[in-house]
C-alpha cells in the first residue's frame, strides 16, 4: 500500500463507505477525499473488502496530489494558500521565505563591501 502523501492523513472510512482526510503539512488545512462506495460490508468476502479499501485509499493518494502541491526543495505537501509560485522556482511558502531572507542577506553583504 501507497505511504500517505502527506504527514497526516486520516481514515474517515465506515460502512462501505471510504473516505479519507489528508492535512496540509505546513498550517493542517484538511482535505477530504470523494467518497467511495461499496457493497454492504456484510455481503463482501474479507479479502474483497480489504482490496477495495486498498484501492480506494489509494486513488484518495493519488487524487489529493491533484489538490495539494509537493515542494521541489523541502518534499513537503502543501494546500494552495502554503504555495508560492515564483518566476523562477514554485516552493511552499517556509521555503521561499528562507530563500528570500538569503537573497536578503546576500544583498546587504554585498552592500556592505562597496561593490
Amino acid at each position: 500500500m501507497l505511504k500517505p502523501i502527506t504527514r497526516k492523513m486520516t481514515d474517515e472510512s465506515k460502512d462501505g463507505v471510504y473516505a479519507y482526510t489528508f492535512y496540509c503539512d505546513i498550517c493542517g488545512k484538511p482535505w477530504r477525499s470523494e467518497p467511495y462506495y461499496t457493497a454492504s460490508p456484510d455481503e463482501i468476502d474479507p479479502l474483497v473488502r480489504e482490496s477495495e479499501r486498498v484501492a480506494a485509499y489509494e486513488r484518495a493518494n493519488r487524487e489529493a496530489l491533484n489538490w495539494l502541491s509537493r515542494c521541489p526543495v523541502c518534499k513537503q505537501v502543501v494546500c494552495d494558500q502554503c504555495f508560492d509560485i515564483l518566476d523562477d522556482n514554485d516552493m511552499c511558502a517556509q521555503c521561499a521565505a528562507k530563500e528570500q531572507s538569503r537573497s536578503d542577506d546576500k544583498g546587504s553583504d554585498s552592500e556592505g563591501r562597496g561593490c
